[in-house]
């Protein structure tokens, strides 16, 4: 039995020399490179023994056509400082540059459709980058680490960015993520420290989970309408800004979306958004004034958490439910207005620790609301008839369905209002 346990294992070893000596016979050489002929006739350089600082890659091996950079194909190339990847190339593949220190600058052609995960990363001495159009998706970890990162140019084309694609690039000061991009990965660029202006262009959809978390330097945020979902996490720690437009179009608020952003004062929900996350703005210590639109439903657990300096908020009608500890520590709220009737503010489900919240004498404002008596009745309709016919100055709270017009529509609107619709 021993003996033919020996002999299974020297057939195993066997198999696997032949393996590995295939697969060292289909590599071939060409001057400093090695490269793989693949099955459409081109090459792909899989390794690299020169010492050039300047580096310029050849378009063509021993007559094949360079068309991919390999996996770690020139990893820990301590000497290189200068990449020149010629037109023709497609990919570049995992870890291609991987923890190439010294790298300072890379020219990335038109050809080049995909950078794959951990491309450059740790190239510390890395100082810009042009992502040109051609590249649909830069991989996971592509560029992490870059620490000596100033700029980034992500030209419009790029579908994704992946996750922590640009994360703890500290040197970064801003960064504009074209409308191609569908969704900004998880922590795409999280820690980045010096970073100071985001611009999301218009067909961005979402931003996730962690994508600018940590960044502390952050002080302008522009986000497009397009903007569907912000994750969790995404601006938390980002203390530096102190406000930020939320985009019409935003349906989610994740959790800890902007948790601990102490420099924000102020901050509107859009009346697409139907939950705010748990802890959404926790520990905004700064922040001031809250209106939340028309729509939201639910105002998650701890979402206001420890605001200190929260003084008004306005609560619309549509909300049910406010979550435990939503505001807690809101220890300077002084006003709440509630944009509905005395009733509909005893339907809403207020869970335990709000009592900063509950013990405020609400205002009601109920739209409708002309006559300013904290009820809808046949008072405003008078009010509306008068302002319709020009006898009345126009008030705000005409505009009763939030289309910004006044017309007939407002007052079918009053008077189903009226009669409790």
């Amino acid at each position: 039995m021993k003996m033919i346990k020996v002999t299974a294992v020297m057939l195993i070893c066997a198999v696997l020399l032949t393996q590995l000596t295939l697969l060292s016979v289909s590599a071939d050489e060409c001057g400093d490179f090695s490269y793989e002929v693949l099955p459409d006739e081109t090459a792909e350089i899989i390794g690299y023994s020169g010492a050039d600082t300047e580096l310029i890659i050849p378009s063509n091996l021993d007559g094949y056509t360079v068309t991919g950079i390999g996996c770690y194909a020139f990893e820990c190339c301590a000497d290189i400082e200068s990449v020149t990847i010629p037109d023709g190339v497609i990919t570049i593949g995992e870890g291609a540059f991987y923890d190439c220190e010294y790298l300072e600058s890379v020219i990335i052609p038109d050809s080049v459709m995909s950078i794959g995960d951990y491309a450059f990363e740790n190239c510390t001495g890395l100082a810009s980058i042009v992502i040109p159009d051609s590249v649909i998706s830069v991989g996971d970890y592509a560029f992490y680490n870059c620490t000596y990162l100033e700029s980034v140019t992500i030209s419009d084309g790029v579908a994704s960015i992946g996750k922590y694609a640009f994360a703890d690039c500290t040197s970064l000061t801003s960064v504009a993520i074209p409308g191609s991009v569908m969704d900004i990965g998880s922590y795409a660029f999280e820690n980045n420290t010096y970073l100071s202006s985001v611009t999301i262009f218009n067909g961005v959809k979402s931003i996730g989970e962690g994508a600018f978390h940590g960044c502390t330097g952050l002080e302008n945020v522009t986000i497009s309408d397009s903007v569907t979902s912000i994750g969790k996490y995404a601006f938390a720690g980002c203390t530096g800004f102190t406000t930020v437009a939320l985009p019409n179009g935003l349906s989610v608020i994740g959790d800890n979306a902007f948790d601990g952003c102490a420099g924000l004062k102020s901050i509107t929900v859009p009346d697409g958004v139907t939950s705010i996350g748990e802890y959404a703005f926790r520990d905004c210590i700064g922040l001031a004034s809250v209106t939340i639109s028309d729509g939201v439903t639910t105002v998650g657990r701890y979402a206001f958490y420890g605001c200190s300096r929260l003084e008004n908020i306005i609560i619309p009608s549509s909300v049910k439910s406010i979550g435990k500890y939503a505001f807690y520590g809101c220890t300077r709220l002084k006003t709440a207005t509630f944009i509905g009737t005395e009733d509909q503010w005893g339907g809403i489900t207020i869970d335990s620790y709000n009592n900063r919240l509950t013990d405020l004498d609400i205002v009601f404002e109920p739209k409708g609301d002309l006559y300013k008596d904290g009820k809808v009745d046949s008072a405003d309709l008078l009010i509306m008839q008068n302002i319709m016919l020009g006898n009345t100055e126009f008030n705000e709270n005409a505009d009763i369905n939030g289309d910004g017009v006044f017309d007939a529509a407002d007052l079918v609107f009053l008077q189903l209002a009226i009669l409790g619709f």
